[in-house]
């Protein structure tokens, strides 16, 4: 009977030992797994704080921007006044000339004024009023500066579109 009862413990700390190595297996694998998690979301954490200092400096860039253009639109009204004071001294063809003008002005500005609403909104996470209030812009009429403020401002709504 001894012999039978050591072959029983033999057989016992074979299955006792398989199962502990397979244990030993299962933390391993699941350890691995968890470090991979880890890596990866470190990877996404390391990729949003980039996209972030890439938004805070295109933000900055907008504000100096925005800043730029209600000057030149404040610049473009007091243009347009004084436009408006000469039509009342001037002939009939001064006049209609001096009109043109005041015209061509006035969509500058207004252009400008729907320049600086698109940036506000964007600002202000409106990317629909962004959108609408960019088209209303003249792009034939800005100067290059300007153009350039609304090619990224249109980047800036495509990379929010995606």
């Amino acid at each position: 009977m001894k012999k039978i009862d050591a072959r029983y413990l033999w057989i016992y700390s074979i299955v006792l030992f398989c199962i502990a190595l397979g244990l030993v297996l299962m933390s391993a694998v699941n350890q691995q797994r968890s470090r991979q998690s880890a890596e990866q979301y470190a990877a996404q954490l390391s990729e949003q704080k980039i996209f972030t200092e890439g938004i805070q400096e295109n933000l900055s860039a907008l504000t100096e921007q925005n800043e730029y253009l209600k000057k030149q639109l404040d610049e473009l009204k007091e243009e347009s006044q004084k436009q408006l004071d000469e039509l009342t001294g001037e002939s009939d063809a001064r006049q209609l000339e001096l009109r043109e003008r005041l015209g061509a002005s006035q969509a500058r500005a207004d252009s400008l004024a729907a320049l600086i609403t698109s940036l506000n909104c964007l600002y202000e996470h409106n990317y629909d009023g962004s959108r609408a209030a960019l088209g209303r812009v003249d792009f034939e009429g800005l100067a290059d500066g300007e153009k350039a403020l609304y090619l990224r401002i249109d980047e800036d709504l495509k990379d929010v579109g995606k």
